[in-house]
């Protein structure tokens, strides 16, 4: 993400700046970073379409779950997890329940603070 924003704002800078940065980026990381991580990022940083965003491919298990994935170009692994809830997906009987358990989860309780309530949901 913060990747993602750097990004943003070198571009914004202008080409000229944009690609002297990336030279100077791309020289100090042969330097200073192992050979195999510098090799990856110079790849990276030498194809203008490993910038844009890779699509996101949507598949769906045979028990129904649907998993996102997309290939970033990174060299560490991340994993998200996101529930198809809200007022959307709320039914009758389940109406409230994804904004209580969002209170809970940023304020806590009085018994369960919010770091507490965090590692446990």
């Amino acid at each position: 993400m913060a990747q993602g924003v750097l990004l943003v704002l070198l571009r914004q800078l202008g080409r000229n700046i944009f690609d002297r940065l990336l030279t100077m980026l791309s020289r100090a990381l042969s330097r200073q970073v192992c050979p195999r991580f510098s090799r990856g990022v110079s790849q990276v940083l030498s194809d203008p379409a490993a910038w844009n965003e890779s699509p996101v491919v949507i598949s769906t298990l045979p028990n129904g779950v649907r998993v996102a994935t997309k290939q970033t170009f990174s060299e560490a692994p991340s994993v998200g997890v996101f529930v198809d809830a809200g007022v959307r997906s709320e039914t009758r009987d389940t109406a409230g329940a994804t904004h209580l358990l969002e209170q809970l989860a940023f304020s806590g309780t009085a018994k369960r603070p919010q770091a507490a309530f965090e590692s446990e949901v």
